[in-house]
């Protein structure tokens, strides 16, 4: 009897479609954030006061940045900066950015000019070969009063080689409040 049951549940199993449909796999991310021309556009979603001082420098929230950088052979570990910021910003990587794997985790210290004190900037996001998408987190310690935290939504896209045949560097960028 128990024969008889285990055959007619296999013959079951048997008559159910058999295989499973096969979903598509993405891609597996790039190891590296692909060289070429990027355009970013970042979007400031949130700016809070941290004092009473008036900064040298500040976001709006709902302001528009639009930025483009040439990524380079020899940048894929440590980007150019506008890439994720937009121009006017001298910055340095810290030790431990990590831009590996379709992710970034990355913390950069910046300055600008006619600003005293630093600007301390976090990238939190992912990237394929085409493009990328994060949090980028803005925090000021500058001399004095009038700083700041602010947020913006990070997104880009690879449009293809650099312009001019660059190996690298930085493109234009435009801030628009909006």
């Amino acid at each position: 009897m128990r024969s008889i049951v285990l055959g007619v549940s296999l013959l079951a199993l048997a008559g159910c479609g058999g295989e499973e449909p096969q979903k598509a796999k993405a891609p597996p991310p790039p190891a590296t954030i692909p060289t070429g021309q990027w355009a970013t556009q970042l979007h400031v979603t949130s700016y809070r006061k941290m004092d009473e001082g008036s900064p040298g420098y500040t976001l709006e929230q709902g302001q528009r940045i639009e930025a483009g950088a040439c990524v380079g052979e020899g940048d894929a570990a440590a980007p150019p900066p506008e890439l994720f910021v937009g121009e006017g910003f001298t910055c340095n990587w810290m030790d431990n950015a990590h831009m590996r794997d379709g992710r970034i985790n990355a913390y950069m210290t910046c300055r600008r000019p006619g600003v005293a004190g630093d600007i301390s900037i976090s990238v939190d996001g992912q990237f394929t070969a085409e493009g990328m998408e994060g949090l980028v987190t803005y925090t000021t310690a500058l001399v004095g009063d009038g700083d700041f935290q602010a947020s913006a939504r990070l997104s880009g896209r690879r449009s293809g080689a650099c312009e001019g045949g660059g190996t690298g560097g930085a493109g234009n960028s435009t801030n628009t409040a909006g």
